[in-house]
């Protein structure tokens, strides 16, 4: 796992562009959600990079259990704190 804490990383841009556009993008999918995720890996979706908010590691969350165990497999994962993470959710509400 690598940590990212600019919101100039050009990760965090693609993240952005990918969560605006209305047209498909190479066959990319933004998830958002460890569930969606969960269930991705679950079905054999492979992920080019994955992200989490730096305070679900410490709690040991879902979220935090699964990129470890993604980045186990060999997933690029990312590890962000909030307010750069909340730039590459478009989600704003539970």
């Amino acid at each position: 796992m690598r940590t990212i804490t600019s919101r100039q990383n050009p990760l965090v841009a693609a993240f952005r562009d990918l969560a605006t556009r209305t047209d498909s993008y190479g066959g990319r999918v933004l998830l958002d959600g460890a569930h969606l995720v969960h269930d991705a890996a679950t079905a054999g979706y492979q992920f080019e990079h994955v992200c989490v908010d730096a305070s679900h590691l410490d709690r040991g969350s879902d979220a935090g259990l699964l990129a470890a165990a993604l980045d186990a497999q060999g997933v690029d994962v990312s590890v962000m704190p909030e307010k750069v993470f909340a730039l590459v959710s478009p989600v704003r509400t539970p």
